[in-house]
């Protein structure tokens, strides 16, 4: 059972693009660590956001998408809360609009 606070001399860290970045860590009576549960950030619109149109190929590659825009596959996440996309293999769709949001936004509002 996890205690009720988080521990906060744990040495595991998370990279700064994780999405588990501001996740809490825990240690039960067992004096083994749990992860708290992770929250969702709320990725809102802005003006430099741009926006791509799914095509052959790509219904079931987010993480192809994400590295087309970014730079870093691992990013995927980015684009599928920003449009509330649960799974990317089933709701991608060809010809379908997504919003890429603009990453310094996520780095400086969202990560931080």
């Amino acid at each position: 059972m996890a205690e009720d606070f988080p521990v906060t001399d744990v040495t595991k860290t998370f990279l700064p693009t994780s999405r588990y970045k501001k996740t809490s860590i825990y240690k039960g009576s067992d004096n083994q660590y749990y992860y708290g549960v992770w929250k969702v950030p709320k990725i809102d619109p802005q003006p430099v956001d741009v926006y791509h149109t799914i095509a052959t190929g790509e219904d079931l590659r987010l993480d192809a998408i994400a590295y087309k825009y970014y730079g870093n596959y691992q990013l995927w996440w980015v684009i599928a809360v920003a449009n509330n996309i649960l799974d990317p293999f089933t709701e991608l769709k060809i010809g379908q609009t997504i919003r890429i949001p603009y990453l310094p936004y996520i780095f400086s509002d969202i990560l931080t």
